[in-house]
């Protein structure tokens, strides 16, 4: 009876949510970004220029002018593309024997990227000012984000949670936004770092229990990510369907590709134009998205 209770819960929430979704698809353009051997496709990062960086089934890719091309990896490892900036540098994960790394690909160089005295490091988002973004494990397990700017590398740690991960930021390096457990209800939540308001989490608004990741925020302040609609932390924590979110000047709007049961935004440039994820649970299929302002 209380899980009977609870999906009549979220179901009633989700009817409440959907005229924002529609209204959604009436605001932006929305086109398919597929691999050409039909393989399932993910759309992580987008740039100034309209360039859009992810995976398909042959490994990293680019996405410029309409043409998909491979990025080719580094000898001993294999890459997985999140981020692009103006300037067309790439940046995200490079997995070897040893575990992983992050990685950033400038002018076709590969510099590798490890957090001082982790174990483990991934490059999440890269700004036009080529500061990378991501999260470290350190010695005891812990995650910790972190952004690396000028060289240098500064820890960042969402007070009172048990991880924190940086996914993208300005080009200033102040403004920083990611996801993070804390610690009172261990679930997960979205966050906003500015240099003089600190932390500040972002949950979307009229969900039962907190389950929003935020992935991406464009120069204009405009951020992106996904959110799900679950009755408990252990749901949250288990792939559950998602929707795309728009948080503009304070307000949220939920945005979907049309359709589609399950879909995630995963990155702005500063136009506005969104890339993300389509994730066809019944036909076991994922393919990338763009989603473009029709204004």
């Amino acid at each position: 009876m209380k899980n009977l209770l609870a999906r009549i819960f979220a179901l009633a929430l989700f009817a409440t949510l959907l005229p924002s979704s529609l209204a959604a698809q009436d605001k932006f353009t929305f086109t398919s970004i597929k691999a050409p051997d039909g393989s399932d496709t993910f759309a992580f990062g987008i740039n100034a220029r309209g360039d859009v960086v992810g995976i398909d089934g042959t490994g990293s890719y680019l996405l410029h002018n309409h043409l998909l091309s491979p990025v080719p990896p580094p000898t001993g490892g294999t890459i997985n593309a999140h981020a692009i900036n103006a300037e067309r540098d790439i940046a995200g994960i490079f997995a070897d024997a040893k575990g992983p790394h992050g990685f950033f690909l400038h002018e076709g160089k590969f510099h590798f990227i490890d957090f001082p005295g982790a174990v483990a490091t991934r490059v999440r988002g890269v700004n036009n000012a080529g500061d990378v973004t991501g999260s470290y494990v350190d010695a005891s397990g812990v995650v910790h984000g972190f952004i690396r700017k000028d060289g240098e590398f500064k820890h960042i740690h969402v007070n009172n949670s048990a991880a924190t991960d940086v996914y993208g930021s300005k080009d200033n390096g102040e403004v920083l936004v990611g996801d993070a457990v804390l610690n009172p209800d261990l679930s997960n939540h979205g966050f906003i770092k500015t240099r003089d308001d600190g932390f500040r989490i972002i949950d979307y608004p009229g969900t039962k229990t907190p389950c929003t990741h935020v992935r991406g925020i464009n120069e204009r302040g405009d951020i992106v990510g996904f959110y799900s609609i679950v009755s408990s932390v252990a749901e949250c924590n288990n792939m559950p369907l998602a929707h795309g979110f728009l948080l503009r000047q304070g307000h949220y709007m939920t945005v979907d590709y049309p359709g589609a049961e399950d879909s995630l935004l995963m990155s702005i440039n500063d136009d506005g134009v969104m890339v993300g994820i389509v994730n066809d649970r019944v036909r076991v299929k994922i393919t990338g998205f763009r989603a473009t302002p029709k204004d």
